[in-house]
């Protein structure tokens, strides 16, 4: 029978002591997967819902429309198969995830800009005033939301080093009122 001494306990319980660290990376590293696996999914079937959706239009005298078909299914497999295939790129942190993010975001403006080519003429250049406030208007809220992340990151940085600097200490009779 083994018995538990006082440093072995207050070691077990303390959450701040250095025997914990696997604890809190093993807990880290299930919130990680978790991410990684909610990330992976939701992409996956939007990805496959934009690529099936682009492979499904057909041209037609009011625009376009849709028409499923086999190729809709295939091209819904094939752009998820590329989302999976990009999460697992990020999860190794290659420099091949850098280079697959840039493909990624111009096959997503690719797709986006894909169905323009069943615009009517007459109507394309109202599309494209649209188009480019939009742009504008996303831009501003991007660079807000750089900025407010920023100013956070700053923030925090300083109430970490304020914590971490200690308190000057204060001779016994001595008052720093004066």
């Amino acid at each position: 029978m083994m018995l538990l001494s006082n440093d072995m306990i207050s070691n077990t319980l303390d959450p701040l002591k250095p025997n914990n660290v696997a604890e809190k990376t093993d807990s880290e590293s299930r919130s990680s997967r978790d991410f990684f696996k909610i990330a992976s999914i939701s992409t996956a079937l939007g990805f496959g819902a934009a690529a099936g959706s682009a492979a499904s239009l057909r041209s037609s005298p009011v625009g376009f429309s849709f028409q499923i078909t086999v190729v809709t299914f295939v091209a819904f497999a094939i752009g998820a198969a590329i989302a999976l295939v990009y999460w697992r790129l990020v999860a190794s942190n290659s420099k091949s995830a850098r280079r697959a993010s840039l493909l990624i975001a111009l096959a997503g403006v690719g797709l986006f800009l894909y169905p323009l080519r069943f615009v009517p003429a007459g109507n394309l250049h109202d599309l494209a005033m649209g188009l480019i406030l939009a742009t504008c208007a996303l831009s501003i809220v991007g660079f807000l939301l750089w900025r407010v992340k920023r100013f956070l990151d700053t923030d925090s940085q300083q109430a970490d080093a304020a914590e971490e600097q200690p308190a000057s200490p204060v001779k016994p009779g001595r008052s720093t009122d004066r």
